[in-house]
């Protein structure tokens, strides 16, 4: 059971043979011919909406904080997941992990963030490391430390996706609040500058 969305009064799931909303089988229409992931993720961004719409429309103080989910649903171009940034820098890694042992420096807590592949714990454990020893360089003399922080850039640096109307429609739902009322504040904890790309394509700036 794969589930989508829980709250204290709602859940929404699915396995390969059914979709459930709390718990219930939902029945599927004889016609229907989309999968069970996919009625489950259409029924939770119908719902998503209307939790939109009476918040929006119930209060007047909104602060919003959206994280790598947001950056997930963006077409061809979507974002990396932590253990796909780990992928991405994965050549650098072991490199690093391999100078680590040479210096007899690599700890207990280095190792369970590899077996994690937590990319943000091992950049803070580098740091930490290199403040107190030597930078760790690659065969060419370059620190494998900024080669990594460049490849994380670039796997964060996403292009709005033509299919992308999430952020669009989202970026909509709070200007078409009463003019009268506080401005929203949304925050993301993401690199990428979608919400502001969709700002600019929805001519909201």
């Amino acid at each position: 059971m794969k589930y989508l969305y829980i709250s204290r009064n709602q859940s929404i799931s699915f396995n390969e043979d059914y979709w459930y909303i709390n718990g219930i089988e939902q029945k599927r229409p004889i016609e229907e011919t989309r999968t069970t992931e996919e009625l489950a993720k259409n029924c939770t961004k119908q719902y998503m909406k209307n939790v939109l719409t009476n918040l929006f429309s119930h209060f007047k103080h909104i602060a919003i904080l959206t994280a790598a989910g947001t950056s997930m649903d963006n077409g061809e171009h979507r974002g990396k997941t932590r253990d796909g940034l780990w992928r991405e820098c994965r050549d650098d890694i072991k490199a690093i992990i391999r100078e680590l042992h040479k210096k007899q420096a690599c700890s207990n807590k280095m190792k369970a963030i590899v077996r994690e592949k937590n990319i943000e714990d091992f950049l803070s454990y580098l740091i930490l490391f290199e403040k107190i020893s030597d930078v760790i360089k690659d065969s060419t003399g370059n620190s494998l430390k900024e080669s990594i922080e460049k490849k994380i850039a670039n796997a964060c640096n996403l292009e709005l996706d033509k299919s992308n109307k999430h952020h669009g429609e989202f970026l909509n739902k709070l200007v078409a609040r009463k003019p009268s009322d506080p401005r929203v504040q949304l925050f993301t904890t993401n690199y990428d500058t979608l919400f502001e790309q969709a700002a600019k394509k929805e001519d909201l700036q």
